[in-house]
């Protein structure tokens, strides 16, 4: 029942390491004016990978034969573009 907001650069939400764990109808995209919502999807711009590796390394999925285990694997999260 654990729930996760990672406010960052953007997080990749379909990557296979975090799919499984994200909060879909949760995330949420700030980048442009400050405060404003700018749409559903966090995804990073200009190749900013940080909020994703943050994201990995909080809750990415156990056990699926691909990159590594989270701290937190059974948490779920949802992504929010707010700085970069």
């Amino acid at each position: 029942g654990i729930r996760i907001a990672v406010s960052d650069s953007g997080v990749e939400v379909n990557h296979p390491d975090l799919a499984g764990n994200q909060l879909a109808g949760e995330h949420r995209s700030y980048n442009g004016a400050p405060n404003t919502w700018h749409g559903s999807q966090p995804t990073p711009m200009g190749g900013d990978s940080h909020g994703t590796a943050v994201s990995g390394l909080i809750n990415a999925v156990a056990g699926n034969g691909i990159g590594s285990m989270g701290v937190a694997p059974g948490a779920k999260f949802a992504g929010f573009y707010f700085i970069g």
